[in-house]
């Protein structure tokens, strides 16, 4: 139902080419109910060197992953950082973030 979309062709960084590693990722929080599912939908173009410690943290606080990609990773922790204010959560999770990319 959208009236505007975003594409990105992809190298594979991290998870083979394939339908579940495609950009873009959506967030879903952890015990949140529908409210949160596909809160966040981002799409990304870099590497993200520490993400699988991000993902590791994440996991623990509940959030489940459907790719093997970092992008992911950064949908999620803006969607734990979020509390109302997108531009916050994005420039909470920035510095977290190591490596080259754009979101």
């Amino acid at each position: 139902s959208a009236g505007t979309g975003i594409a990105h062709t992809r190298w594979a960084t991290h998870g083979a080419p394939a339908v579940h590693n495609a950009h873009p990722h959506f967030s879903a929080g952890p015990g949140a109910g529908e409210a949160s599912v596909g809160r966040i939908a981002l799409v990304h173009n870099g590497i993200i060197e520490n993400h699988d410690e991000l993902r590791a943290e994440l996991k623990a606080r509940g959030y489940v992953f459907a790719s093997q990609t970092d992008t992911e990773v950064i949908a999620h922790l803006i969607d734990h950082l979020y509390s109302g204010d997108l531009l916050d959560a994005v420039q909470q999770a920035l510095p977290r973030l190591k490596g080259a990319y754009a979101v």
